[in-house]
């Protein structure tokens, strides 16, 4: 390719790039309000950057949140996931933590229900009729994948409870 060809095509992507950032920077300044980030909050639990969970929150950065005005005034869509041998479940009225753990990355739970749905290696599997006393010892637990070898794997097991 010749240079100026080159330089054409360079200037060209540069040009598209400076559009694409503009026209997303206009969109997320326009109608929204900035929100302090709430890190480890024992209610919302560690948040992952560049992942949506059940909460208010999207569009994550290091130091604020972008939410929407009318998110703000009206209810948040909630999100769902593919849980194994079950299908598709929506988190909406779960309380949700992400973990440190490299296997047990998140844990969520239905207190009405006793149900709770747990990532292990990125797929979700479920499990009924789990006491909230058992959650919230293994949301405080130091080794999480130990946690769950010991407490939980092999119980509460809601294909054998018919769920």
């Amino acid at each position: 390719m010749k240079k100026s060809a080159f330089r054409k095509f360079f200037l060209f992507v540069i040009l598209g790039v400076l559009m694409i950032v503009a026209l997303c920077g206009r969109h997320m300044s326009h109608n929204s309000e900035t929100v302090p980030l709430v890190a480890n909050h024992p209610d919302v639990g560690e948040h992952k950057p560049g992942v949506s969970d059940n909460s208010s929150y999207a569009d994550l950065d290091e130091d604020t949140i972008r939410v929407p005005s009318s998110a703000s005034k009206s209810k948040t869509p909630s999100e769902s996931v593919y849980v194994k041998y079950r299908g598709v479940v929506d988190l909406d009225g779960f309380k949700c933590a992400w973990t440190r753990s490299s296997f047990v990355n998140r844990i969520c739970y239905l207190e009405e229900s006793s149900y709770l749905l747990v990532s292990l290696n990125g797929t979700y599997y479920h499990y009924c009729g789990v006491p909230k006393r058992l959650h919230n010892s293994w949301i405080s637990a130091p080794s999480k994948g130990k946690f769950y070898h010991a407490y939980v794997k092999g119980r509460y097991d809601c294909r054998l409870s018919g769920y």
